[in-house]
């Protein structure tokens, strides 16, 4: 996840990924958070998505943090910790990195992010990984989200990505891999040897337009998934649902049973955080973490005492929503009661998230609401059978957004269409069937 997208997401929602460095209050924003003096508003809005994070059933994140400095780094965990959720942060840069080793006695998981694929070096990827192995933690490979980025990595190593990570060793059961969007069948078979496991996040691909061919490759390898809400979303279960309906619409997308689904967002997810030692399953001796649905509507499915597993599984992927949750448990403590913070005030969150929506307004007159994608060719939309193969995406140039912003000049308008000064005359067939405004 992304914590400042909590806040951003209301700039972000209706627009690609593609056309982000056009949005000026999307740029505004990153500019105030990643200012020392804003530590205050960070660790609200950490708090804030802490929260939300909590209410919809989540006990653990992994947070991908914004290049922020010492005091912003404090204030996010500051921020997370008001919430009682368990946390870990991916460090963005080596001005990070040294502060998370100063830092060595305190209680803090923190994982080493590799960078954009596209501007890997021999050297920076030896010097992180060692830095990795220094400091007895996992690293974070972001890979293949946006096709263009992935084809510059196969450019400069002349080799599949994966094979590039293992090369250095990089490559280990602890690597935590995201999106994967573009992974060949390769990359596949060289995750599967190695027992790692990939961090979907279908739902962000969906909206961010970058496509998600990896997913029509998935039938024939048997590699380990789990689930991430990258930007935005604050909720696992909705990405459950997503990845559940998903291949009614796409065709060749792999279909996952309830069972699969309930452990690509639980036990799968606690392997890729490197924690499934802890938690993740119900077992002896892992940490108590439990979210707990009340069944009772009667809207849903007619359960018993004798239901099975599979039963249970169903009746949650398929009709149990975020509303049903009542509380959550983390680490032996409650931290949701009826479907409230049992340890947050209710009115200062309200306070907090009134406060994010008028610091971060969105406004509809930022950009078009559909920009220009890579060669100029037509962003196409999720139904679109090119779209999931990833025969088109739209890239977003040098993490304007989710890492910071750097390069971020306006798009070129795209060209306005001439229309004739009168319409021709339709027949009356066309009219009565189309009508005159469509044609």
């Amino acid at each position: 996840m992304h914590g400042e997208s909590f806040a951003l997401r209301f700039i972000t929602g209706r627009h690609p990924s593609a056309v982000w460095p056009a949005l000026v209050p999307l740029r505004s924003g990153l500019d105030t958070l990643l200012d020392p003096g804003a530590t205050r508003q960070v660790s609200e809005l950490y708090t804030a998505a802490g929260a939300a994070h909590l209410l919809a059933g989540t006990t653990t994140v992994g947070d991908y943090l914004l290049p922020y400095g010492a005091e912003g780094m404090t204030a996010a965990r500051e921020g997370f910790e008001r919430t009682g959720i368990r946390h870990a942060a991916v460090l963005q840069n080596w001005e990070q990195i040294t502060v998370a080793q100063s830092r060595a006695g305190e209680p803090w998981r923190y994982t080493i992010a590799l960078g954009r694929e596209d501007q890997y070096t021999v050297y920076s990827i030896e010097n992180l990984l060692r830095a990795a192995r220094e400091h007895q933690c996992g690293v974070v490979a972001h890979l293949g989200e946006y096709r263009r980025d992935l084809e510059t990595l196969r450019r400069n190593f002349k080799k599949p990505p994966l094979a590039v990570l293992r090369e250095f060793g990089g490559l280990k059961p602890t690597t935590q891999l995201l999106h994967c969007n573009h992974l060949g069948a390769t990359d596949l078979t060289a995750v599967c040897e190695a027992g790692g496991t990939i961090t979907l996040c279908a739902t962000s691909a969906a909206a961010k337009r970058t496509g998600y061919p990896l997913l029509t490759k998935l039938a024939t390898h048997d590699v380990r998934l789990s689930l991430g809400t990258d930007w935005g979303a604050p909720g696992i279960l909705p990405e459950v649902k997503f990845l559940r309906q998903l291949p009614r619409f796409a065709q060749g997308v792999r279909s996952f049973s309830p069972m699969e689904l309930l452990r690509m967002a639980t036990i799968n997810g606690a392997y890729a955080l490197g924690c499934a030692h802890q938690t993740g399953s119900l077992e002896v001796g892992k940490k108590a973490d439990l979210v707990m649905f009340s069944l009772d509507d009667l809207r849903l499915p007619a359960l018993s005492g004798r239901s099975t597993a599979g039963e249970l599984a169903d009746a949650l992927v398929d009709h149990v929503g975020e509303g049903a949750i009542t509380d959550v448990m983390v680490d032996g403590v409650f931290r949701v009661i009826d479907g409230r913070p049992a340890r947050m005030d209710a009115h200062e969150l309200h306070r907090i998230i009134r406060s994010l929506q008028e610091n971060f307004p969105a406004s509809p007159a930022d950009v078009p609401a559909s920009g220009p994608s890579e060669k100029g060719a037509a962003i196409v939309p999720p139904g679109d059978e090119r779209y999931v193969r990833g025969e088109q995406d739209s890239p977003v140039p040098e993490h304007a957004g989710p890492g910071g912003p750097a390069n971020l000049e306006p798009p070129a308008p795209p060209p306005q269409e001439e229309r004739p000064a009168t319409l021709p005359e339709l027949s009356r067939t066309v009219k009565k069937v189309f009508g005159e405004d469509d044609y």
